[in-house]
């Protein structure tokens, strides 16, 4: 449930605290139920501290599907958000038979993300891929959690304090208020963020066992709120250490987002420093319809540009 801002809230001590995460992060996933994973947060973590903040149409967002050749995605559907009957496995922050949007806040996000092979984790698969490009509906915002240490996302996601509308609540300001607070109070719920950033942000060589922990995290902050107060999640992601370039929305707040446009490119990259170039080989328009109309890029392309031409 969400936190009213008269809940009587306790937290571990840092000692208490770090004998927690340690079990937690030490886990045999593939031999623990996703249930006792789950009960194990309960137990250790009644309260998560996670702080949030809302988004605008400002925000765009990108999603990528790779392409066995150089033949584009044909309909905006095809690289949306999966029907929930297509999710055979877990994810990072969805259980198996259940859908989410994952998105990154830009095109070489989005391209890191999804070519980023986990099983060599440190190279990346050349080739093809669409990249949708999505926005929160004008007049709507997106309430979004943010998982990383307060400190921690300020000073890696500057440009996030940019977005129109978005904030970030302090710890001490937290909608919700101490019970008999410590000194330690702040630290400890820094220090429980940063282990769920860790957690989220861990390769796992593509073995759904190894998101348990993530899911069960995931499931918590959005689907115990009852009232669907938060739409979904800032998470720092696999391929950029710890830069809370990822988003994850909730099935039920797909419906508050709108795609403007696709973009099919061809990417190379560079396995030294796991950096990603791409080309724009072809740019589309979106129909009524939801089908994609492409046309080829001639001469060089402006991100700036294009959008700017899909928001008119």
């Amino acid at each position: 449930m969400r936190l009213q801002g008269d809940s009587n809230v306790e937290l571990p001590t840092m000692g208490e605290a770090e004998a927690s995460i340690k079990h937690l992060e030490s886990l045999n996933l593939a031999s623990t139920t996703y249930s006792e994973v789950s009960q194990l947060t309960w137990s250790y973590f009644p309260y998560l501290p996670v702080t949030y903040g809302s988004f605008t149409s400002n925000l765009f967002l990108f999603r990528a599907r790779l392409n066995p050749s150089e033949d584009p995605y044909r309909r905006i559907e095809d690289i949306g958000m999966p029907p929930s009957k297509a999710i055979q496995t877990m994810g990072r922050a969805n259980l198996a038979g259940k859908s989410a949007f994952y998105a990154g806040y830009s095109l070489e996000i989005a391209l890191l993300e999804t070519a980023y092979s986990t099983t060599s984790r440190s190279l990346l698969i050349p080739g093809y891929a669409t990249v949708g490009i999505w926005r929160p509906k004008p007049g709507t915002s997106l309430r979004l959690a943010n998982i990383v240490a307060h400190e921690a996302a300020k000073q890696q996601r500057p440009d996030l304090r940019r977005v129109d509308a978005f904030y970030h609540k302090t710890i001490d300001q937290l909608h919700f208020d101490f019970n008999k607070p410590r000194d330690d109070s702040i630290a400890v719920a820094e220090r429980i963020l940063k282990h769920i950033a860790a957690v989220f942000a861990k390769p796992n060589d593509g073995i759904p066992d190894e998101y348990k922990l993530s899911v069960a995290y995931t499931e918590r902050i959005l689907c115990a709120d009852t009232d669907g107060f938060l739409d979904g999640i800032n998470y720092p992601g696999v391929s950029i250490n710890y830069r809370i370039d990822n988003i994850v929305l909730r099935e039920s707040s797909y419906s508050c987002i709108e795609p403007i446009g696709a973009l099919f490119l061809r990417y190379i990259s560079d396995p030294t420093d796991k950096s990603i170039n791409a080309t724009v080989l072809k740019k589309a328009s979106l129909e009524s319809s939801g089908r994609l109309t492409w046309k080829t890029v001639l001469g060089g392309f402006s991100m700036e540009s294009y959008l700017a031409e899909r928001l008119k």
